[in-house]
């Protein structure tokens, strides 16, 4: 179970994190966390993003998750708490070479977690799949050395947008890079964002291992090995 809070393109909140809202916040999750005991719940979708968007509603969000955190624990031990970065960004990359951001890791040790959650999309970060470093996951062993878990994962399989043209074999080769560059992380959860492409938002519309009428691209077959 992973939940959000706030609206990802602009930063705003869903509803104030003013007191009625954080305590009908609490009081819901702990309700269903209590009857339905889940493995993994997972509050705050690219947080690191939040950050930048809304600085102010950022700082009460962390004080008010580690308060949920603690609550959450007393009536279930063994739910895996955490919320979800985006790595690209937390590493300081340039999205589309254009949107600039620094290197944020220390972000990681505000929150408490269970597992260290992030988003990866290089595709957008890098134009070929042979410009991702070897070290582009390997990395994450210096911030943290608790389970890893990637939240989201994609790379496109359009022609476009133009100068970011990608092809069906992309994702495919994405997926074998992934797969060595992960391998010494203890990652618990690897999630592909989209079995079937879905939207019109590009790059994301074309991110499913199906196509939208059924057709399975190549990607799929490899991602089920």
């Amino acid at each position: 179970i992973e939940v959000g809070h706030y609206i990802q393109e602009t930063g705003e909140l869903f509803r104030p994190l003013n007191g009625e809202n954080k305590r009908i916040y609490l009081d819901s999750t702990i309700e269903f966390v209590k009857e339905y005991q889940p493995k993994y719940f997972g509050m705050g979708v690219e947080t690191n993003i939040f950050a930048e968007k809304n600085p102010d509603a950022f700082e009460e969000f962390v004080t008010f998750y580690n308060e949920v955190y603690d609550a959450i624990k007393e009536v279930s031990p063994g739910t895996k708490v955490f919320t979800v970065f985006q790595l690209e960004k937390m590493k300081g990359l340039s999205m589309w070479e254009v949107e600039e951001s620094e290197p944020h890791w220390e972000m990681i040790d505000r929150f408490k977690t269970d597992i260290v959650a992030f988003t990866t999309y290089p595709g957008i970060f890098f134009r070929e799949v042979s410009d991702i470093p070897e070290n582009h996951y390997s990395e994450i062993k210096a911030y943290t050395t608790k389970p890893i878990a990637f939240m989201e994962i994609g790379w496109h399989s359009a022609a476009s947008p133009t100068g970011w043209e990608s092809s069906e074999e992309n994702p495919l080769t994405f997926i074998r890079k992934f797969i060595d560059l992960t391998k010494d992380l203890n990652v618990e959860i690897a999630v592909w964002s989209f079995m079937y492409d879905i939207g019109e938002f590009e790059p994301f519309n074309t991110m499913g291992l199906i196509t939208n009428e059924g057709k399975e691209k190549i990607a799929w077959w490899e991602w089920l090995k």
